[in-house]
This record gives C-alpha cells, sequence and structure tokens, in this order.
C-alpha cells in the first residue's frame, strides 16, 4: 500500500508539470507549492443493488472535489461528469429510464447539461480537475462536478488518490486569466491551500 501511495505522489509532480505548461509557466511553476502536498489515498466499494436507482440511491451524490487535481483507477464503468448543454435538461438514463440530476449540481452548473459516463480504462486513471485549479485560473479551468452510479450486477472499486498543494502554498488568481476591461474580472481572494480545505470540510459537513 505504501508503495501505490508513493508511486501516485510521483505520479501526481509528474502531472503538475503538465499543468504547469498547460498554465502557460515554466514546467517547475507549481513545484514550490506541492513540497510538502496534503495527499490522501481513499479505496473505495460502491455496492450492488437490487433495488431501482434513485437521486436518494446513488453511489456518490454530485460534487467537485476541493483540491487541485484527482486520479482515479476503476475496475468498471460507474463514473459519471456533468456535461454542460445550453437549454437542454440535466438527465442521465440508464434501461429506458430518465432521473433528473442530483439537486446539488445546480450549485454548480449554472446551465443545465446531461451526465455522461467516462468509460473505466483498463490499463488508465482517470484525472479530475478539482477547485484550487479552478480558483488558480479564474474558472477557466473548471472542477469537474461528477457523481457515482453503480448500474452494474457487482460490487463496484474505485481507488482515488487526492493530490493537494502544501498546507500553506498561497492559491491565487494567476494574472494572465484576468481581463477587467475585456470582462473577465478576478473571481478569486488568495487562500492558504490548508484553509481553502477547512472551509470546504466545514461548509459540507456543519449541519448545524
Amino acid at each position: 500500500m505504501l508503495q501505490l501511495f508513493n508511486e501516485f505522489t510521483h505520479l501526481g509532480r509528474t502531472l503538475l508539470k503538465a499543468f504547469s505548461l498547460a498554465l502557460g509557466e515554466k514546467v517547475d511553476f507549481l513545484d514550490g507549492k506541492t513540497e510538502l502536498p496534503m495527499t490522501l489515498l481513499r479505496l473505495l466499494r460502491y455496492p450492488t443493488s437490487s433495488e431501482p436507482i434513485t437521486e436518494e440511491r446513488l453511489g456518490c451524490g454530485a460534487h467537485t472535489d476541493y483540491g487541485c487535481f484527482t486520479m482515479l483507477a476503476q475496475d468498471s464503468d460507474g463514473l459519471q461528469i456533468f456535461q454542460k448543454n445550453e437549454g437542454s435538461e440535466s438527465t442521465f438514463s440508464s434501461e429506458n429510464e430518465t432521473k433528473k440530476a442530483h439537486p446539488i449540481s445546480d450549485k454548480y452548473a449554472p446551465s443545465e447539461g446531461r451526465w455522461v459516463t467516462v468509460p473505466a480504462p483498463a490499463d488508465g486513471l482517470v484525472v479530475n480537475i478539482g477547485d484550487m485549479m479552478a480558483r488558480a485560473t479564474n474558472l477557466v479551468f473548471q472542477s469537474t462536478l461528477h457523481r457515482v452510479v453503480n448500474f452494474n450486477s457487482k460490487d463496484r472499486y474505485s481507488t482515488v488518490f487526492f493530490f493537494e498543494p502544501s498546507f500553506d502554498a498561497i492559491i491565487e488568481v494567476l494574472p494572465q486569466f484576468v481581463d477587467e476591461s475585456g470582462g473577465r474580472p478576478k473571481l478569486f481572494e488568495p487562500i492558504k491551500a490548508g484553509d481553502h480545505l477547512w472551509e470546504m470540510y466545514v461548509s459540507t459537513y456543519n449541519h448545524d
């Protein structure tokens, strides 16, 4: 397990270099923000069910991940992402059934769209962009709104690795993604990565 954790961490640092180039920066631009990354490895099981799939019986409700990016290895299909489609109802379909998207999706999706199943690659990973990357790019890179619906006839397993910056790393909007005169104002103030995570945890789990 420790070896798997270390390999995911190494891959995360490699992906950071690709993200740095995508941001229009030097290849090592993000290295300084991940000297002590806040990483988390989760092994998840989504049991099958003989009951009909409803909004209350999803394997995991609609959400975006809080951090930088997430890597997923899956043994079968079930991961769905929200694809925005102006003027279209938010739906997913299985066995000729059509359901409304999970209500929480309205918080993240300004336009309607549909849920699309992401094929589980046999020898590959799925990478979802998280909220911190969305903040840094002023929402040019958008967090992946996703959920899990296990339509399989057997339990579904997924290995998930969350790769986050160091606790004290400052997450701020990069200047190349701001154009005040062109209608793209800065949407977020700088924040420590650890403080951002804490705020997200509190907003998610505080039900008082």
